[in-house]
């Protein structure tokens, strides 16, 4: 795995860093992964928990799942470290209308209402959330769950580009990350708010739709 060179942090060179989201404040790291110091404090590292296995290594206690097309065993192994450990969880979902229409199609309700009913909507951060409805966005500001925005990877990917400002009109706090690198190699967060601004006036036929106030609102 490449290091994700993206805080200005200084990197202790022997840490492995996975590369697939990645933000100002934090990144997912592999099991034996140590945590970095930024010049600002502490980058929160959250560890891949996608198997029964990974939870066996747990280093860092905040969690990442990147879907939640996994066996109920590890969603119930999920709730329990999250709960009883009261720590931090990033969820990669609803990133596009297929996986949210299939997954209302099974469960009945979106992504963001199924995490709520798991007890874990207090604890999360959505990664993706390109599809997310007005009850799903009222939802999260209620439980206080954080959205992170990835620009440069769901338009390259055609996953299509997040509603920015009617999740800012609600009140969803919002972070912006890079995932894997694929249309951002060098991991930039100031390249992820350029391509957030030109994606975001570009659907709102409008040069002034996404500020330099509301870049300056993303962690």
């Amino acid at each position: 795995m490449r290091d994700a060179l993206t805080f200005n942090q200084k990197l202790n060179p022997s840490t492995t860093y996975a590369n697939v989201v990645v933000g100002k404040n934090f990144c997912v790291a592999q099991p034996n992964a140590q945590v970095a110091h930024d010049t600002n404090g502490t980058i929160s590292l959250y560890t891949f928990v996608d198997n029964d296995t990974d939870f066996a290594n747990i280093v860092h206690k905040n969690l990442y799942l990147s879907s939640l097309n996994v066996n109920e065993s590890v969603i119930d192994n999920v709730i329990n470290h999250v709960l009883i450990n009261k720590t931090k969880i990033i969820i990669d979902t609803a990133r596009t209308l297929e996986e949210v229409g299939k997954f209302d199609v099974k469960h009945g309700m979106s992504p963001v209402q199924y995490i709520h009913s798991l007890g874990l909507l207090p604890h999360c951060l959505i990664a993706g959330g390109v599809y997310l409805d007005k009850d799903d966005i009222d939802l999260m500001v209620q439980e206080n769950a954080e959205l992170i925005l990835t620009p440069s990877f769901d338009a390259g990917s055609g996953n299509g580009i997040a509603a920015f400002k009617l999740y800012k009109n609600r009140g969803v706090k919002m972070h912006l990350g890079t995932m894997n690198g694929a249309f951002n190699v060098s991991h930039s967060i100031a390249f992820e708010k350029e391509v957030l601004r030109l994606s975001v006036n570009g659907t709102m036929c409008s040069e002034f739709a996404v500020t330099d106030n509301d870049l300056k609102m993303l962690g």
